[in-house]
């Protein structure tokens, strides 16, 4: 899907994942404009980012943050510091209470540094106050991995392999370019679950993805801590009708439980 900060607006997704003060300092340049900074990783997702020498696992940053060359995007050897200290991203993510709100410290050093982040659309150096939060980054819609992967899991879910193809080949496929070690074995299902977390975070499959497995009501977070019947109401697994839309056709029905 492309996008461009002047012609084709809407890509805002990178503001969401910014520490709040990243607008000043941490990319090399002072950004044109604010950031959001409301989006952070749970820790049970971070843990899947753990195969030695997998490119992946650089999508996401944590822990002490330094200043990032603006030409390379990689980080330097300068503590990036807001308010006197430098900003530390926590792996855990403490609410202040356990309520629908789910409320957390307004502060550089509290609430606005926790959980790690992702910069898998890195945040556009090039904006101007004019061009707002829009940025020139395009999203991905279908890769090519989502096909290999489909076909994996055909396979395993009892689809005839074809072209010699097998779960393990067709991983491996991925695991290749991104530099991870390659599985010596098919899969199972969870495992393949596992792997299209790490190749198409942020992409917006996850929640496809867990309906799909069957998980999509696990306990997960603080879900259902804040919601508890969160476990039972399958009906959640297709979204309501807009009620704009509602009014605009009265002959739409609202999908059952909404």
């Amino acid at each position: 899907m492309p996008f461009d900060r002047v012609t084709q607006k809407g890509m805002t997704i990178p503001r969401f994942w910014n520490h709040r003060n990243a607008v000043i300092g941490l990319y090399g340049v002072n950004l044109a404009a604010s950031t959001g900074g409301i989006f952070s990783v749970l820790p049970t997702f971070l843990d899947k980012f753990n195969l030695e020498g997998d490119d992946r696992n650089e999508q996401f940053i944590g822990g002490p943050l330094y200043v990032r060359d603006p030409n390379t995007y990689q980080a330097t050897n300068t503590p990036w510091i807001v308010d006197g200290q430098q900003v530390v991203l926590t792996r855990e993510v403490t609410l202040d209470r356990l309520d629908e709100t789910m409320p957390v410290s307004n502060t550089a050093h509290g609430g606005r540094s926790q959980g790690y982040r992702s910069i898998k659309y890195y945040m556009d150096l090039k904006r101007t106050t004019a061009n707002g939060h829009n940025q020139s980054t395009d999203m991905p819609i279908f890769r090519y991995a989502d096909v290999l992967l489909m076909k994996a899991e055909a396979i395993l879910r009892g689809a005839t392999a074809t072209n010699g193809d097998t779960p393990m080949s067709l991983m491996n496929q991925i695991r290749s370019y991104v530099n991870a070690p390659p599985v010596t074995q098919d899969p199972t299902l969870d495992e393949l679950l596992d792997e299209r977390a790490r190749e198409f975070a942020d992409e917006a499959w996850r929640r496809n993805d867990l309906i799909r497995f069957g998980k999509f009501e696990d306990d997960w977070g603080y879900k259902h801590i804040i919601n508890p019947s969160a476990k039972t109401e399958l009906y959640r697994r297709i979204f309501p009708v807009p009620r704009g839309v509602m009014n605009t056709n009265t002959n739409w029905k609202q999908n059952p439980g909404y």
